[in-house]
Parts: C-alpha cells; sequence; structure tokens
C-alpha cells in the first residue's frame, strides 16, 4: 500500500512540473512575440546588420537600395537589400545555401553563409 502512495506522488508530481514547464514556455513564447509588435513597426525603424568574421561591417537601413560586398579571407558574398527585403544575391561557397534562403524583412530574422562565417539579420534601429 505505501508503494501505491509512492508512486501516485510522484506520479502528481511530475505532472505538476510539466505543467509549470509548460506553463513558462507559453510565457516566454508570448514575451518575443509581441516585444516587437511588427505591425508598429516600419521599414524606417529596421536596419540590416551585415557581420563576417564576428565583425560587424556594415549596418543599412532597410529602406536603402543597395548591393553590399562581403569579402572574407574564405570567399566572398553578396548581399542585396531591395524593396524592403534583403537576400543573399549571390556568394562563391560551395553548398549555395544562403543564396537559396528566402529574403528576409521582420526583426530577428537572419541569413547565414556558414563556410564564410557571414550573418545578415533585421534589426530594430536603436532610437538616440
Amino acid at each position: 500500500m505505501p508503494d501505491k502512495n509512492i508512486r501516485k506522488n510522484e506520479k502528481k508530481r511530475t505532472l505538476f512540473l510539466i505543467l509549470i514547464l509548460v506553463v513558462f514556455s507559453l510565457v516566454v513564447h508570448l514575451i518575443f512575440r509581441y516585444r516587437y509588435d511588427a505591425s508598429s513597426l516600419s521599414s524606417e525603424d529596421l536596419v540590416v546588420v551585415v557581420e563576417a568574421e564576428g565583425r560587424q561591417l556594415y549596418a543599412v537601413p532597410l529602406t536603402d537600395e543597395v548591393r553590399l560586398p562581403v569579402i572574407t579571407g574564405s570567399g566572398e558574398n553578396v548581399v542585396r537589400i531591395e524593396d524592403g527585403v534583403v537576400s543573399m544575391e549571390s556568394a562563391d561557397c560551395k553548398n549555395q545555401i544562403c543564396v537559396q534562403t528566402a529574403a528576409i524583412s521582420q526583426p530577428g530574422e537572419t541569413i547565414v553563409c556558414l563556410p564564410h562565417r557571414v550573418v545578415v539579420s533585421v534589426s530594430v534601429r536603436k532610437k538616440e
């Protein structure tokens, strides 16, 4: 009989722990999802950040229409900002995954070229 009570208590504790983890996950999700309400941001509030080999090379408004050359010790990439979206126009890496990645335009989205260690991301412009 005592063995059944112990198992029953363990089951209750396990279910309680799972419930706590689910609630915590939901709260974290909601915080990150609504931290920046995308509908309240305009293109002028967003900036494209290009980093290579751990260093920031460019921080360009998403509203600009430019091609940004990125030259690293591993090769060359070209980032294109056009019509409020960012894409990897070209890269001389073997796998071309970064070039095939869909264009980005929302805060937190990224394009990564692993062979060249290039990261392109959209961020919210810091208010001065």
